[in-house]
């Protein structure tokens, strides 16, 4: 399914976007059963957002998308041995990415749960991920914040939640840049 994705994007019937793409072992469920072998996933990043509900979704769906790239070119997920554990690991992460982009209900548990995962099990990754997930997916992996830096992803909803009461559009990126002080 995902050589067949990348082909569409070679052929050019998925809209212009964004993508990022990585080399590494995947589980392929073609019997049923998963095994490893080398192919190219893209992950796509839209360029326009609708709403600043779906903005803000979008955001944190490209940061885990960027985030699951920078963790397939690390080990053990590069590793053409890699064991049962690993690879179960980047299957659902694979599935954490789908949910959110059906946006499925049970997303957000899915999402804490690998999160929390990903630190406790590959702790010397745990920089590849973007702190911002960890605040959208919230749960338990709030646990592994400040409250420094909980108070500003508060003060970011505060913004976005005010923007829409009063039906005013509302750049997350550009007001998550003017709240961590990044430009």
């Amino acid at each position: 399914m995902l050589d067949e994705q990348f082909a569409r994007l070679m052929e050019g019937s998925y809209p212009k976007r964004q993508h990022y793409t990585a080399r590494f072992h995947v589980i392929v469920t073609e019997t049923g059963r998963p095994q490893a072998r080398p192919v190219t996933l893209a992950f796509f990043v839209t360029d326009r957002l609708m709403s600043n509900a779906s903005d803000y979704r979008a955001f944190h769906l490209n940061l885990l998308k960027a985030s699951f790239n920078r963790l397939l070119k690390q080990p053990p997920f590069t590793n053409k041995d890699a064991i049962q554990d690993d690879l179960d690991f980047l299957e659902q992460l694979v599935l954490l990415v789908k949910a959110l982009e059906a946006e499925q209900d049970d997303a957000t548990y899915l999402g804490q749960d690998l999160i929390c995962r990903l630190i406790r099990a590959y702790p010397q990754h745990t920089h590849l991920i973007d702190r911002d997930l960890l605040w959208f997916f919230g749960g338990d992996c709030l646990h592994y914040m400040p409250d420094e830096e909980i108070a500003k992803f508060q003060e970011l909803d505060e913004m976005r939640f005010a923007a829409e009461d009063n039906n005013v559009p509302f750049s997350y990126e550009n007001a998550r840049a003017r709240v961590f002080k990044l430009h």
